[in-house]
């Protein structure tokens, strides 16, 4: 079963969206849809729930723009970390 990614990146919208998230117009409005969205969130002056809250939706708008600047692009595997060792490097 494909993930929501994986179905994008096999399908016709994937060259089209491709063309279009390589413009500078794209960057820009992704930069101020962002702007927008926290000019719109309330005032969270003095409380503290109100601060996670606008916090924690200002971390998932950004997630969302990641995620849609690069929807197109194949996921690379990562690369195994390097576990620390107490020897000096050779």
């Amino acid at each position: 079963m494909q993930n929501a990614l994986e179905t994008f990146r096999q399908g016709h919208y994937r060259k089209p969206f491709e063309d279009i998230t390589g413009t500078a117009a794209f960057k820009a409005a992704c930069d101020y849809a962002l702007l927008a969205f926290v000019e719109q969130l309330p005032d969270a002056t003095g409380d503290p729930n109100m601060l996670w809250a606008t916090h924690s939706q200002t971390v998932g708008a950004r997630r969302v723009l990641e995620i849609l600047r690069s929807l197109h692009l194949d996921e690379e595997p990562q690369k195994p970390l390097r576990t620390p060792t107490l020897k000096p490097p050779q």
